[in-house]
């Protein structure tokens, strides 16, 4: 490049628009040519079908001149279009000129293309609506309570005659009420200006029951009425239904409520107003004139929930048949069962096998039969099962002596869980003190369409078949309490008098029929495991390779447990004439993890969520004993270290101990909330009584303790505090 030409070049971009690139700059192809598009408005025309856009599409070819003949093509964006083309190719000014009319208000884009689209050009028009035609019903009145405020919010829309929001139009919309059936008013702003077009409704009430519509109007507009909707009683209503989950599916029973408590405590002031309920055998209940937008308790017998909604579905799903009967006295189940694995029974560590029943269209489980029978249990090695069990010493153990009925479609399994070697504990001078073992299912005999009767001795005799051990899970499973975060290591959280010598941890593996309800029935083991700790000679974390056989359908839930109870004692001082001294009781309580397969923790085996923390009563620290200043204590905790707890549940226990015998202990009350606060209604502490609080951090993704207290989730992960001895004078 020579100077005259650098000179030319450099005085060409000292006068080039900003942006423009000089130093990259590419000679314009002669033979390309270039499409531009206009409109005669990009704003202003109205979205009548009528009013028109005039597009103007011009093409030059490199050089700048108009270049003639070619066919222009034109679209745009949006609805309702009404978009004519140029009638012929480009003039020979290179002009082609088309049109475009809408009836939807809104931005349209417009592209103009030539040669099959390889070349576009665009630009953009504006349609405004027309003038206000109608008004629209845009979110109807739904049903709602008399006096309660309607929601969602009502709202009117302003349109001109093709439905586009007419935002010029600023006269107030009024509604008033059109009575089908009742006696209401209409109460609340009903009169509202349009914010672009719509008015909201945010405060409307009708004053009593009955079926009603609203009519809107608005200065010269036609006015409209809305659909019909409906006005109840002011009420907090709901259902109990029990949704039973068997073999055949489940059915639906509901529960008749006629004779059950159930009321609501509404905060008022410093105190309650109590709200009786009542119910009916059709499973529905309502309390009325609970004040509608207010948290309020809504107790269900002894159960109250922390809630605000105006509708409450206390049901719950439970595994079996509603049909189920419970043995009487005299019902006895002689079994002969031969196949057994050899059967274990040490009776130096007091070690044995497990034998269990599991029918799940029943919700019958028993665990431990070795011990409910009137006969011995199976001597060591013996490889035949000969016990007649008592259903009464099973209900003794714990269980519900459900009766199983081939006719009613039962199928009962019978598992031989064997005992597995995971070690020996021992002292500080090496003595073997605890024989660590797990049992898992290794023979089964079922399912078997076994009817037991009642009252009555029923026969049950077959062969355990082998069920192949192709099941393993490795656990490391935190029990150790010098293990920061293990489950022992919270013993003192859950309050500082728990007994260490007294601790037991469970893992467990376990099959349910249904994996959409949380754990809702009885559970079959498919391995299990119990540990005894105490100081003497602790427990220290378990890294175990658990296996196990599984001989129930594929198509069944798996979860895991694991569990460490501890042990809280109380000295509740007698009364009544005579009476000296006190009476001592404790309470069980437990820190848990539940979780389906393979979700379950078994990596690293400890609480997900633990006590909480800081807990007062009346101010007072929680874990002290106390004499209560009022029936209504306020009871605050803060928060647990480990876990977002999903709620928390509340109970309050009743303890009594006469001039002589046991303590008697009754579940005064349960509360559950999301908060961190409760101060207990009248009536849960009466005078005369001792107490204790127990308060739960619960993890339960999913549950809806405000609508659905009773519907359970997976995970269930819990860990408890408990009180000191709380006395009401």
């Amino acid at each position: 490049m020579n100077g005259t030409r650098i000179l030319l070049w450099l005085g060409a971009c000292a006068l080039a628009i900003a942006g423009s690139g000089c130093g990259a700059r590419t000679a314009v192809d002669p033979g390309q040519p270039v499409v531009s598009v206009t409109v005669d408005r990009s704003t202003g025309a109205v979205a009548d079908g009528v009013d028109a856009v005039l597009i103007q599409v011009t093409v030059r070819d490199g050089h700048g001149d108009p270049l003639a003949g070619k066919t222009v093509q034109l679209d745009a964006t949006g609805l309702r279009n009404k978009l004519i083309l140029p009638p012929g190719p480009t003039d020979a000014d290179g002009l082609a000129i088309g049109s475009l009319s809408s009836t939807a208000a809104e931005l349209k884009i417009i592209t103009a293309s030539i040669d099959q689209g390889t070349l576009t050009a665009t630009t953009s028009a504006r349609f405004e609506a027309g003038p206000a035609a109608r008004l629209m019903f845009v979110q109807q009145a739904t049903d709602s309570e008399a006096t309660a405020v309607i929601a969602p919010a009502v709202t009117v829309a302003v349109q001109d005659q093709f439905g586009n929001a007419a935002t010029s139009w600023t006269t107030p919309v009024s509604l008033g009420l059109i009575t089908i059936s009742g006696v209401g008013n209409l109460s609340g702003a009903t009169s509202v200006p349009p914010a672009d077009a719509v008015a909201t409704f945010s405060s409307l009430s009708v004053s009593a029951p009955g079926q009603y519509k609203l009519k809107a109007s608005s200065g010269a507009l036609p006015a409209v009425a809305s659909d019909a909707f409906t006005v109840r009683e002011l009420a907090v209503i709901g259902t109990r239904i029990e949704h039973w989950v068997n073999d055949s599916g489940g059915v639906d029973r509901p529960q008749d409520l006629r004779n059950i408590s159930i009321g609501a405590w509404v905060p008022r002031g410093p105190g309650f107003v109590y709200y009786p309920g009542t119910g009916a055998a059709d499973g529905t209940f309502q309390v009325p004139r609970v004040p509608s937008g207010v948290a309020y308790w809504l107790c269900y017998k002894t159960d109250c929930f922390d809630t605000s909604a105006r509708e409450v579905d206390l049901g719950l799903h439970i595994e079996g048949r509603p049909t189920v009967i419970f043995a009487g006295p005299g019902t006895l189940q002689h079994t002969s069962l031969g196949g057994m694995v050899p059967f274990t029974n040490d009776a130096t560590f007091e070690v044995t096998d497990d034998l269990q029943m599991y029918a799940s269209n029943v919700g019958l489980w028993f665990s431990g039969l070795q011990f409910d029978s009137t006969s011995p249990t199976p001597s060591q090695g013996a490889v035949s099962l000969d016990q007649t069990y008592d259903y009464s010493l099973i209900a003794q153990s714990g269980y519900t002596p459900t009766l199983a009925d081939a006719a009613a479609g039962d199928r009962t399994y019978f598992n031989q869980l064997t005992t597995r070697d995971a070690g020996f504990v021992v002292d500080s001078s090496g003595t073997k003190q605890r024989w660590n073992t797990y049992q898992a299912i290794e023979r089964s005999f079922g399912p078997t369409p076994l009817t037991v009767t009642n009252g009555a001795v029923s026969q049950v005799s077959g062969r355990f078949t082998p069920v192949p051990q192709d099941k393993a899970i490795q656990m490391n499973w935190l029990i150790a309490e010098r293990t920061p975060g293990s489950f022992g290591s919270y013993r003192t959280a859950v309050n500082p008098r728990t007994w260490a010598d007294e601790v037991l941890h469970l893992m467990a593996i376990d099959a349910l029929p249904e994996s959409t309800h949380g754990f809702y029935g009885v559970a079959p083991d498919l391995a299990v495991m119990f540990l005894n700790d105490d100081p003497s000679a602790p427990q220290p974390d378990q890294r175990l390779n658990v296996v196990y056989g599984d001989p129930f359908p594929t198509s069944w839930a798996r979860f895991g447990v694991g569990q460490t109870y501890f042990i809280v004692p109380y000295d509740v001082p007698r009364s009544g004439p005579g009476a000296v001294g006190v009476a001592s009781t404790y309470e069980v309580v437990f820190i848990t993890v539940n979780d389906l397969l393979p979700s379950f923790p078994s990596a690293a085996l400890k609480p997900r969520v633990s006590p909480v923390t800081g807990a007062t009563i009346d101010g007072a620290p929680f874990f002290d004993d106390q004499r209560l200043a009022n029936a209504s204590p306020v009871i605050r905790w803060k928060p647990p270290d480990v876990g977002t707890p999903t709620f928390y549940t509340v109970q309050v226990i009743r303890f009594s101990a006469g001039p002589t015998g046991a303590v008697s202990r009754t579940l005064a009350g349960r509360f559950a909330t999301t908060g961190t606060q409760l101060t207990v209604p009248p009536g849960f502490f009466t005078s005369g009584f001792h107490y204790a609080v127990q308060i739960n951090a619960t993890v339960q993704g999913g549950h809806d303790v405000a609508r659905a207290p009773y519907e359970q989730q997976w995970p269930y992960d819990s860990a408890p505090a408990l009180s000191g001895l709380l006395t009401m004078p």
